[in-house]
């Protein structure tokens, strides 16, 4: 049982790894478009490519997911509060859509 369990953990941990590097991998425009954070990473580049993550509808979905949030009329405070709210978890435990793209935009580090 203890190797089943170590080979599991050892599965998770490179997963989590994964994600982690898959979220520093990307940038994001507020035009809608989604490139690699580094010009060279060819990986990232790979994988905008093959998933398709720059098709045109995509981008348009993700501009009209980034256009709220780029409104003059909002104070700072109501921006900031809007950002917050959209990049908490719903009810469900799924994120909004087009969390990565705000997060990368808008959310503070």
């Amino acid at each position: 049982m203890l190797p089943w369990f170590i080979s599991c953990f050892k599965g998770l941990l490179k997963t989590f790894q994964t994600l982690s590097k898959c979220e520093t991998s990307f940038q994001f425009t507020a035009d809608g478009y989604i490139q690699p954070r580094h010009e060279q990473d060819q990986a990232a580049i790979t994988t905008i490519t093959k998933l398709g993550l720059d098709i045109p509808s995509l981008r348009a979905l993700r501009r009209q997911a980034i256009e709220p949030f780029l409104d003059d009329s909002l104070s700072v405070e109501e921006f900031n509060l809007f950002v917050q709210k959209y990049l908490l978890p719903l009810s469900s435990g799924e994120f909004n859509p087009f969390w990565s793209s705000i997060h990368y935009l808008f959310g503070a580090e």
